[in-house]
């Protein structure tokens, strides 16, 4: 068959994707660009916004009006939290829960022959080491995203992630360099760590195990040119993981912390456990130890409660801050 598909949303799905298509290659299936005719549709959905979801249900009518004879398979975080709402939708034949999706290839053949959507929806992920296929087939870029963390025990108000994706599981050290090892023999160039929390690496391993180890093993232990970090939250950028990054040109300097309020009030409503100070004096320390970072964050606006003075104190912090 030929499958197609399409990802919404962050780096760690677009990971998921590459996991999905290589093992439907290994299925002996097709892949084609998702603008292509094709007999199977896979949305990798997300769930972080109201817009995207609307943006999966805008995929579904799409695919359907181009291809009508087509199969629809909806997975990842919206299929995983709103099964019910998806179900709902004229021309989805299946939906599958993101622990399902990595058994994807196994599907594909009911989901040719069903009648009407199928749901494979089923709990989120136990605790224990976070457990994903190696990819043999690297095509297209230099730069690869690789996800080494799934999951978040943290319980940010307006965050509904731990529901999507369940709790913190971190991929064995070994695996990492096992798949690093194996994208570098494939042309990767730049190798992009993330995870759903990635600064919480290996805090689920006994005995506890950070980032920054696994940073000096990939040094230490793999050819990969350049080694790049992807969003971490306040809390985790530590100093051992920034003594790591200043230990090596291989790593990137770059930083991307979010940051969401610099206000307290809504920082603490947000369940964030930081307090404007303490962000502040973390950029104003990278900034000093890394005078040719690039430095970025995320920020929300309009949170539940948050008034002028609130916003204004969000801006004001921002404008002092040397962001890139």
């Amino acid at each position: 068959m030929k499958i197609a598909f399409h990802t919404l949303g962050c780096k760690v799905n677009q990971f998921d994707t590459a996991v999905m298509e290589d093992l439907t290659r290994e299925a002996d299936h097709d892949i084609v660009p998702f603008e292509q005719p094709a007999d199977v549709y896979v949305i990798n959905t997300c769930s972080v916004t109201a817009h995207a979801d609307q943006e999966s249900r805008r995929l579904v009518r799409q695919v359907k009006r181009r291809n009508p004879a087509s199969r629809i398979i909806m997975t990842g975080c919206y299929a995983q939290t709103h099964p019910e709402e998806l179900s709902k939708i004229q021309g989805v034949d299946l939906i599958l829960g993101n622990r399902e999706k990595q058994d994807l290839a196994a599907y594909l053949g009911g989901c040719e022959r069903s009648e009407g959507p199928v749901v494979g929806v089923g709990g989120l992920f136990s605790p224990g080491p976070l457990i994903q296929p190696v990819l043999r087939q690297f095509t297209g870029h230099t730069r690869f995203f690789l996800k080494i963390q799934d999951g978040c025990d943290y319980r940010c108000s307006f965050c509904l992630i731990p529901r999507a994706r369940g709790p913190g599981r971190s991929l064995l050290p070994e695996k990492v360099i096992e798949q690093t090892a194996a994208l570098v023999e494939q042309g990767c160039q730049e190798l992009v760590l993330t995870g759903v929390n990635l600064g919480t690496y290996g805090r689920d391993f006994l005995p506890k195990q950070s980032l920054s180890g696994l940073l000096r093993l990939l040094l230490d232990r793999t050819r990969i040119a350049r080694i790049r970090l992807s969003s971490l939250e306040p809390k985790t950028a530590t100093p051992e993981l920034v003594e790591v990054v200043k230990s090596s040109p291989r790593i990137c300097r770059h930083f991307h912390i979010p940051l969401q309020s610099g206000d307290n009030g809504i920082l603490k409503k947000m369940n964030r456990h930081y307090s404007r100070s303490y962000y502040r004096r973390l950029i104003l320390s990278l900034a000093e130890q890394f005078p040719d970072a690039g430095i970025g964050t995320d920020v929300m606006v309009g949170f539940p409660e948050e008034g002028e003075a609130e916003y204004r104190n969000t801006y004001e912090l921002l404008d002092e801050l040397p962001m890139s």
